[in-house]
């Protein structure tokens, strides 16, 4: 599930969407019913393959889909796409996390590997990468604080990067000092 994005009219015109409500429901991913269903195996349990099992069975979309009782409304945004703190998001900058965990808006620095894609978007090989980011966003699944997601930006370059990002790595918040010299809370560990 997407929180932004760009809609494509039939006379070719773009719209920016951005995330209004939810319905309440929780999410169920369809990767654990297309695995149990024998759909797709583990070897591709991954965005890129399921995306491609969904485009080569157009007539199994709606059972598909079906499964996951969660709905999103969107809104129209003149800009975007716009992040939790309705700030435009930066691609590589920003990350969305759990905001019962880490602050919405807060100063990290993140250190992890990213993937160097081929033309087809199959991982080539693995480099480090580490930045400063800026925690804009939230997510339906991500959940405590083991799991970030990083803004990878529009279109199917990043859409494939996007989709190969599932590694651990290192996020580490600037906290201010308190006024009586103690250390803020301890670092929380995923």
């Amino acid at each position: 599930t997407q929180g932004s994005g760009k809609l494509e009219l039939t006379d070719g015109k773009l719209l920016q969407i951005g995330y209004a409500l939810k319905n309440g429901r929780p999410f169920q991913s369809v990767s654990p019913y297309l695995l149990k269903m024998g759909k797709i195996t583990p070897q591709e349990n991954s965005y890129k393959e399921i995306k491609k099992y969904l485009k080569e069975h157009p007539e199994e979309l709606s059972e598909i889909l079906v499964h996951n009782e969660s709905f999103i409304f969107f809104r129209i945004v003149k800009e975007g796409p716009v992040g939790a703190i309705e700030e435009i998001l930066t691609p590589g900058r920003s990350i969305a996390t759990d905001p019962d965990v880490f602050p919405k808006g807060a100063l990290a620095f993140i250190r992890a590997r990213k993937p160097i894609l081929d033309k087809e978007g199959n991982v080539e090989s693995w480099i480090p990468f580490s930045r400063f980011v800026v925690s804009q966003d939230v997510g339906g699944m991500i959940k405590g604080a083991g799991r970030v997601d990083l803004f990878c930006g529009s279109g199917g370059e990043a859409e494939m990067l996007a989709g190969s990002l599932k590694e651990k790595g290192e996020l580490y918040f600037l906290v201010k000092k308190r006024p009586d010299g103690r250390q803020p809370a301890t670092a929380v560990r995923p």
